[in-house]
């Protein structure tokens, strides 16, 4: 019995040395990164195993660098499924690997009296911008395609536009006479705001219309880009001119297009106006089926677009005061109507006829 356990004693004592010297050969001499984002060894000596586990997402990809410089280098990638994706010794130095499924994602590094480099990086991908459920960013909209025949015809400012409305408050006689466009088939433009406005003619590239104009008042010329834009809502045109931004919409707005059964809004001008003279009377006159207007003791009046603009110009170029002393002059030989009539033939004539009384 005594010699048994001197026996055991003596293959104790035999074993430790053993399990010592295997501890003693598990070394590492060299650098290493461990973060979320990679897992860098760079190895003078290894003689152990090393690990390291990642948490990737479906699409990921490790970019791998592995060189064997001296002894035994190997490493092994798992799946979180206990998938085998790589085992090698670093033969093939450069190459990726990509993440199957969503989880943790060991690495093991064995090392026998190796000398060597493993550097992994993770390329993630890119997180969705908007997640299931939420609204879909719109479509770009696509680029605008007219022919010239789309723009012929008559535009309007828009309402609701923040520039539209300031112009008419800015530019003089806008409120009084309003504004118009006119777009003919032969490549000729006109418009007006008020007393300012310019003639020319226009070419057409995608979306852009591009004018060669004359200022209707001092004669400058003038180079004016109107950019269309086409919505459920209509055609619009977009354009700069006194560092406003001006919005025209296809059509003659409250007046309409006139047709079979569009009799008096076939007109320019409202049902109801309150005509204010330069003397400061005022007269209410109601349109009539013909377009022109009749006040309550009958007396007929005439609205003409042309002839507004003349005397609009008139101001601009001369003044009030002596617009008032041709308008005397005027209306001491032609009433009301034939002045209308007389000025209402185009609006350069009626200005040089405007001219002729000075």
């Amino acid at each position: 019995m005594k010699q048994q356990k001197f026996f055991g004693i003596i293959l104790v004592f035999c074993v430790l040395p053993t399990l010592v010297g295997c501890a003693s050969t598990s070394t590492f001499d060299g650098s290493r990164v461990k973060n979320a984002d990679s897992y860098q060894l760079d190895i003078k000596t290894m003689n152990c195993t090393d690990t390291h586990t990642l948490e990737l997402k479906q699409g990921d990809t490790l970019k791998i660098q592995f060189e064997t410089e001296k002894g035994n280098l190997s490493m092994k990638i798992t799946a979180p499924d206990g998938t085998e994706l790589y085992q090698g010794d670093g033969t093939v130095k450069e190459f990726t690997v990509e993440a199957p499924m969503d989880g943790a994602y060991p690495i093991f590094v064995v090392g026998q009296k190796a000398k060597g480099s493993i550097h992994i990086d993770v390329g993630r991908v890119p997180e969705a911008v908007e997640s299931e459920g939420t609204q879909k960013l719109e479509p770009e909209p696509e680029p605008v395609t007219l022919s010239a025949d789309d723009l012929v015809g008559p535009w309007h400012l828009a309402d609701d536009e923040k520039d539209n409305a300031t112009a008419i408050e800015a530019i003089p006689s806008a409120i009084e006479l309003g504004s118009s466009m006119e777009i003919t088939s032969d490549g000729h433009i006109s418009w007006y705001i008020g007393a300012d406005g310019g003639t020319g003619t226009y070419s057409l590239s995608g979306d852009i219309l591009s004018a060669d104009m004359t200022n209707d008042f001092d004669q400058s010329s003038m180079k004016m880009e109107f950019t269309a834009e086409k919505t459920e809502g209509g055609i619009f045109l977009y354009t700069e001119y006194k560092g406003l931004l001006l919005c025209w919409l296809q059509g003659e707005g409250e007046t309409g297009k006139g047709g079979d059964n569009e009799v008096e809004t076939s007109y320019p001008g409202a049902d109801v106006e309150e005509l204010v003279n330069l003397r400061g009377d005022t007269t209410t006159v109601y349109k009539l089926a013909d377009g022109t207007y009749m006040d309550r003791i009958e007396r007929h009046f005439s609205y003409n677009g042309s002839a507004c603009k003349a005397q609009a110009m008139f101001i601009q170029k001369y003044g009030k005061e002596k617009f008032f002393y041709v308008h005397d002059k005027l209306h001491e030989v032609h009433d009301f109507k034939k002045t209308q009539e007389i000025l209402g033939t185009d609006a350069e004539e009626g200005l040089k006829i405007l001219e002729r009384y000075l």
